[in-house]
């Protein structure tokens, strides 16, 4: 919208004199320094994860300033306090990284002063902010809960080491602090601004649209109805083809019936035939055999007669 203007973190800014302990811890890390902050919540660290990080800062070869409540092993090293001025210290030269969780100024204070990150997200938007940075190239994530000791010093010298980090944020830096310029300066010039001109002009003409158009929803609901309309049409298209398809069906098959019908009668009329041949030869047959048996009949009692003739002849 016209009428919203992105004017960057809020917290960020150009450095400011840090304190004279600070600033003297500061100027003498020639090696470098370690910036190591959770946020303004987590102060008191669980001690298993405290010791882990004692030893993590005793193997690193930078000073660290580690933002917490708990008492320094060693603060000619490790200076701790529970309030640090993070802006001013990622500003100083000499901080090689920034160990954070990712907080929304945390986020915007290390990409205004181009220095690379060693994200812990903890929890809420902090291992989105983290993964964003990740893809980015400004940073890599390790969990200081469940990570080595081993594994939290190899990222940390691999990322306040390796110019890869370094180069990538020190390019969106640039960026950065040529769209927004001075965050502060932005929001304060356009504050003046509404207040002298107003900002009538800058309102767009979408808050004065109906809700169901800001919403879409007659675009959907047409949407919806052409969708609903195709896909009547498909279905009443295949009931069509269906009962064609069905209808050609059913004639073939009793077309079908009808040839079988007319197969079978062909059959049955000669079978009726064969029959009455069978039955009318049979018939001469039976009179044949009749006949033959009266001739026989007849033959064998001529003979007898003769015989008997014959013996009274005698």
């Amino acid at each position: 919208m016209p009428n919203i203007k992105l004017i960057g973190g809020t917290a960020t800014g150009p450095a400011k004199p840090l304190p004279s302990y600070l600033q003297k811890f500061m100027d003498e890390a020639t090696e470098g320094v370690v910036l190591v902050t959770f946020g303004s919540y987590v102060l008191d660290i669980p001690q298993e994860v405290s010791d882990k990080l004692w030893e993590v800062f005793r193997r690193l070869p930078y000073r660290v300033v580690f933002r917490s409540s708990l008492p320094s092993p060693n603060s000619a090293r490790i200076l701790t306090s529970p309030w640090v001025p993070q802006n001013d210290i990622l500003g100083h030269p000499n901080t090689m990284a920034f160990v954070s969780h990712c907080g929304k100024n945390g986020q915007y204070e290390a990409l205004y002063h181009a220095v690379p990150v060693v994200a812990t997200p903890m929890f809420g938007d902090q291992r989105y902010n983290a993964e964003r940075m990740r893809v980015k190239g400004f940073a890599e994530l390790v969990d200081v809960r469940t990570a080595s000791v081993d594994e939290i010093v190899d990222t940390i010298l691999l990322v306040a080491g390796s110019t890869k980090y370094k180069s990538a944020i020190s390019a969106a830096s640039r960026l950065f602090r040529q769209e927004y310029n001075l965050p502060m300066n932005e929001a304060a010039f356009w504050l003046d601004h509404v207040m002298e001109y107003g900002g009538a002009y800058m309102r767009s003409s979408g808050h004065d649209m109906p809700l169901y158009q800001f919403m879409l929803i007659d675009v959907i609901a047409f949407l919806v109805t052409c969708c609903l309309l195709a896909l009547a049409l498909v279905s009443a298209l295949l009931v069509i083809v269906c009962r064609y398809l069905c209808k050609k069906e059913r004639r073939r098959y009793i077309l079908t019936l009808v040839v079988e019908e007319e197969s079978l009668s062909k059959h049955s009329k000669k079978i009726h035939r064969l029959t009455k041949k069978f039955i009318r030869a049979s018939k001469k047959s039976f009179l044949g055999l009749c006949k033959l048996f009266v001739v026989i009949g007849y033959t064998e009692r001529d003979q007898e007669r003769t015989f008997a003739q014959q013996e009274r002849q005698v």
